[in-house]
């Protein structure tokens, strides 16, 4: 019988030490989703140029939800932004135009070209500030991790180039889908830090 009980009272400790251990870490290492790569074609590198703002003191951007973990990469206007991990097209807005050279007025937050791409498993990825009909994919498309997915830009709220990645819960087809982000580190290049230089290794 004490055997049975010091057995119970340790099942009953097991839960608390893996909950201790768990938030007693950062963020993103929290709850970071295992599968995610870089979300362009492989062996080309880009700047981090905005990591999650859990990272950045102070914190200029990125600071608070639906963008807390979000990440921004440095590409230039018409690179190739592909898959970070494979599922189904399940919002696609492409028609906006470039309003100006550098669209860093928040006037312009409604009219950013982007691309909802749903995992299945209650998680999407989000790709903003594509170029105009850039897509190289359909709506309702199945697309493998990897794939194309169109060019990079400045559309929208955007000051400069550059791709605006998340992870988030899967949203409503709303325009904007304006839901909170979710922690995530990326398989081939980690948790990088902010001006740090990372090479993609997502091949299709």
């Amino acid at each position: 019988m004490a055997h049975r009980r010091s057995r119970s009272s340790l099942l009953a400790i097991i839960p608390l030490l893996v909950l201790a251990s768990i938030f007693g870490r950062s963020p993103h290492q929290a709850a970071a989703v295992s599968g995610i790569l870089a979300p362009w074609p492989p062996n080309i590198s880009y700047v981090t140029t905005m990591p999650p703002g859990a990272d950045q003191a102070p914190c200029v951007d990125h600071c608070a939800q639906p963008d807390l973990y979000a990440w921004d990469f440095g590409l230039f206007y018409g690179n190739t932004i592909a898959a970070a991990h494979s599922g189904t097209i399940l919002r696609m807005v492409m028609g906006w135009g470039q309003q100006s050279p550098n669209n860093c007025n928040s006037a312009y937050s409604g009219q950013a070209n982007y691309i909802v791409l749903d995992h299945g498993n209650g998680q999407s990825t989000i790709y903003w500030h594509m170029q105009q009909n850039s897509n190289q994919v359909s709506a309702a498309q199945f697309v493998y991790q990897g794939r194309p997915l169109g060019g990079a830009d400045d559309s929208g709220y955007s000051c400069g180039s550059h791709i605006h990645f998340a992870l988030e819960t899967t949203p409503l087809t709303a325009d904007p889908p304006n839901t909170n982000t979710l922690p995530v580190d990326f398989d081939d290049i980690g948790h990088p830090a902010k001006n740090s230089s990372v090479t993609s290794r997502n091949h299709p």
